[in-house]
């Protein structure tokens, strides 16, 4: 038999693919190309030039041995078969079976490859950022879910609460309580003729809400059924402006202002106690503008706004406290110390979070979000309790709460963002309110939930999509 001119050369490439390729073994295949492997030199071609007659290896440019059928999109389950070129996406080949890659922000929602990658992800409301997340109503806009309006014409709504089914909030100068399903509708008053309504807390039986009063005897402590019923009085005649309150147990929580600021207080009363019985045990006293609380099964917390120390004029006076509960036995104690106007807080199983207001110099911000172990600072460490900055440069950062993943914040440039509750990463933003800006902020497992004081169609109760 003839040995044509380059045959060896042939041989020796088409063996050399096959044996890095580990076709005898049956563990890959792949597709040669034997373009240019005919040489009238008998052992030139693809190979190169082999003046000893060994088999040298391939140092051309030219194709030799293709990719592997089983990801080749050119050549994808066997030879010479090419994926098709689908919408919005790139062919791919996985496994030997053709596939597609979607461009940035399309998505396969449908998962039919014939279309492509149909579905605008960067615009779709029900596939916003990603297949299958469903803005629940709101718009999608670059790739983020826009929140949705539950109630308007609100002036200046106060802290919310959720349950299950439903929102609650006071609403400060419309002088009511109000409820409206999570899902929508028609909002519903439950109290009227409030004065002043502000914090407000819930627990499985009742809904709770401070009136501040104007200062003259006139404040309240109050709750109403759940399941309905009239809105009674837990303390009434308080003339120290009640603003926040929470329930740990069987036991409420409330915060006053004082009149002269650092002489303000916490309070513990029983939710049991019968109207106009008492104002309660103070728990916290001189306490400097105690402004927000929360509370889980082991502990009561609370932010002292502080008073007005300039930013270069010594450390600040703010300062995030705890109490034990029930009962506070042992009084308060200092979580961190020497705070910038720390004004929200939440807690979760380890850790206490809050907002740092920052200076309140026109233009400057200066806010933080910060945690810390729920323990007490000792007095070895100067108040700082391990304290973590987790955002920093915020304008006005207010309200706040947090999931098993993040802490979610507001902000007085109108933004809702979060950061990871281990820190490290820059904060991101998850919403703009344009025409106002969100203050309190609550949460569920899938929605955030927060209060605007005004905008063209005044105050607003809004949802949004974590």
């Amino acid at each position: 038999m003839a040995v044509f001119p380059g045959s060896r050369a042939r041989v020796r490439k088409v063996a050399w693919c096959f044996a890095a390729l580990g076709v005898a073994s049956g563990t890959t295949l792949a597709c040669i190309n034997f373009d240019g492997l005919d040489s009238t030199d008998g052992d030139g071609g693809i190979l190169g030039p082999d003046s000893g007659g060994g088999g040298g290896q391939d140092t051309s440019t030219t194709p030799g041995c293709e990719a592997g059928i089983q990801t080749d999109p050119f050549n994808c389950g066997a030879c010479g078969k090419i994926c098709p070129l689908r919408v919005n996406s790139i062919p791919a080949c996985t496994s030997g079976v053709c596939g597609l890659a979607c461009n940035s922000n399309f998505g396969n929602c449908d998962n039919a490859d014939d279309n492509g990658c149909e579905t605008q992800l960067f615009a779709d409301p029900k596939n916003c950022g990603a297949c299958g997340r469903d803005c629940a109503g709101g718009g999608c806009t670059n790739g983020l879910c826009q929140p949705v309006t539950l109630a308007s014409n609100q002036s200046y709504p106060q802290a919310l609460a959720v349950d299950l089914s439903t929102v609650y909030w006071a609403t400060l100068y419309n002088f009511q309580v109000d409820k409206i399903a999570k899902d929508g509708g028609t909002s519903s008053i439950l109290a009227s003729n409030e004065i002043y309504p502000s914090g407000v807390a819930i627990d499985t039986t009742n809904l709770y809400w401070v009136d501040r009063g104007y200062g003259s005897a006139d404040g309240l402590v109050r709750k109403m059924p759940l399941a309905g019923g009239p809105p009674v009085s837990i303390v009434s005649g308080l003339s120290s402006r009640p603003t926040a309150i929470t329930v740990a147990g069987t036991e409420i929580y409330y915060a006053t202002l004082g009149t002269q600021g650092t002489d303000g207080s916490v309070v513990r009363v029983s939710i049991s106690n019968d109207p106009d019985a008492g104002a309660g045990t103070v728990v916290g006293a001189a306490q400097n503008n105690p402004t927000s609380l929360a509370a889980d099964t082991t502990g009561v917390y609370w932010t002292n706004y502080g008073s007005y120390v300039a930013p270069d004029a010594g450390p600040q006076n703010g300062a995030v406290m705890r109490c034990a509960v029930p009962g506070c036995q042992g009084g308060p104690e200092e979580v961190a110390g020497a705070q910038m106007h720390p004004r929200g807080i939440a807690v979760d199983a380890n850790n206490v979070y809050w907002t740092n207001y920052g200076s309140g110099q026109s233009g400057v911000s200066d806010g933080s979000v910060m945690k810390a172990p729920k323990g007490a600072a000792s007095a070895g460490d100067g108040g700082a309790n391990g304290a973590t900055m987790l955002a920093s440069g915020l304008l006005y950062p207010d309200g706040i709460t947090v999931d098993a993943t993040y802490v979610y914040f507001t902000t007085r440039a109108g933004l809702v963002q979060r950061v990871p509750l281990a820190g490290g990463k820059a904060p991101e933003t998850i919403a703009t309110i344009v025409q106002s800006y969100p203050i309190a902020l609550t949460a569920d497992d899938k929605f955030l939930y927060f209060a605007t004081p005004s905008g063209p169609a005044g105050g607003s109760i809004q949802k949004l999509l974590k």
